[in-house]
């Protein structure tokens, strides 16, 4: 088997996922070398689907691992750009249920929307299906960077999705299960050249209503409320979420009389930077004034908190809605396993929908 780059994710039981890491050897991006290498093996389907989770007849167990391929052991994995559009070489493992994924993609803690084909279209997820259990499967990341300077580093952060296409229908199931779990590998990208400006317009919902953002001392109380410790918050990154003040694992009755609640905290390591999106269907979703992004840097004793509403006028239908936090200078915490958070997918929906 040929050795790549990898990060797997395996699950005994479809609700109980774990992620694991595996065979850090190396790997640089490049230009593809053919057609295999490009998105024309996966077949995308940004659809949503309905398939239940718990049913019996789904599989009861699948892998997903993916990675840049290795070309030299004794090298640590890194992107060089050196303008125009960048290329990313990469490769998949998967079986079961894993065969349904997508990919988030981050510059820096910034969303960066890509292609997976030179004539395909720019998306900031792209939902991929295989026909079969299948092991390096070669395609290539394309993409303009949304940052970066001549002379400058970035980190590329690539975050799967485990069958984002699923929402539930609130008859057969209410819940997500445990769809739509994260799973990152990061990889240096060295810029030789500074990129220029990225002139694709992607659709972006400014259903973010009276974001405020403020911090709140941690206490002895609040930590035996979260199930946390000083000691802890000093070693990782943790998240906390409340809609309309409660905690929610499956979905959220949303109606045009006033916004929904949102309550999102972290707490870190201190001095650690990190940037955090917040997500409706698979697309950033904007504050009043446009912005998409939120930069964040922890101290110690201290939460930050975000509160904000989600103006369900803006919304209809169905729609999938959760955060991801992505950590910031991450090879300077070696000691701690830290990697990219996302909350528990939340489904939004009209009261009336579900009559």
């Amino acid at each position: 088997m040929r050795k790549f780059f990898c990060f797997v994710l395996c699950a005994a039981l479809l609700g109980s996922l774990a992620a694991c890491r595996a065979g850090s050897t190396g790997g640089t991006g490049g230009k593809p070398g053919g057609d295999e290498q490009r998105g024309g093996a996966l077949s995308l389907d940004d659809s949503f689907v309905i398939d239940n989770p718990f049913a019996e007849e789904q599989p009861q167990s699948s892998s997903l691992s993916h990675g840049m391929p290795v070309t030299d052991p004794e090298k640590k994995p890194e992107i060089v750009y050196t303008g125009g559009e960048c290329t990313v070489n990469y490769a998949v493992s998967a079986s079961g249920i894993g065969r349904d994924f997508g990919f988030l993609l981050y510059l820096d803690g910034v969303p960066q929307p890509y292609k997976l084909e030179p004539d395909g279209e720019y998306a900031y997820l792209h939902s991929v299906s295989l026909p079969e259990d299948t092991e390096d499967l070669p395609f290539t990341f394309l993409f303009t960077p949304v940052t970066g300077t001549e002379g400058e580093s970035s980190t590329l952060a690539v975050t799967s999705l485990t069958n984002p296409r699923f929402q539930p229908d609130m008859e057969q199931t209410s819940s997500y299960g445990g769809y739509h779990s994260p799973l990152t590998a990061e990889y240096p990208v060295n810029f030789t050249a500074s990129p220029p400006p990225f002139h694709q317009q992607l659709a972006v919902n400014p259903c973010i209503s009276n974001m405020v953002r403020q911090t709140q001392l941690v206490t002895s109380d609040y930590l035996e409320t979260r199930g946390w410790s000083l000691a802890q918050l000093n070693e990782g990154i943790f998240q906390f979420i409340t809609y309309d003040g409660e905690v929610r694992y499956d979905s959220l009755a949303v109606s045009g009389d006033a916004p929904a609640a949102i309550h999102y905290e972290l707490a870190g390591i201190p001095g650690m930077r990190s940037q955090t999106t917040f997500y409706i269907d698979h697309m950033p979703i904007a504050d009043d004034s446009g912005t998409l992004v939120f930069e964040n840097t922890f101290t110690s004793g201290e939460v930050l908190a975000y509160d904000f509403g989600i103006d369900a006028r803006k919304l209809d239908g169905f729609r999938t809605f959760y955060a991801v936090t992505v950590p910031l200078d991450t090879d300077d915490y070696p000691d701690f396993p830290i990697s990219t958070l996302k909350t528990d997918s939340i489904l939004f929906y009209q009261e009336a929908q579900n009559k």
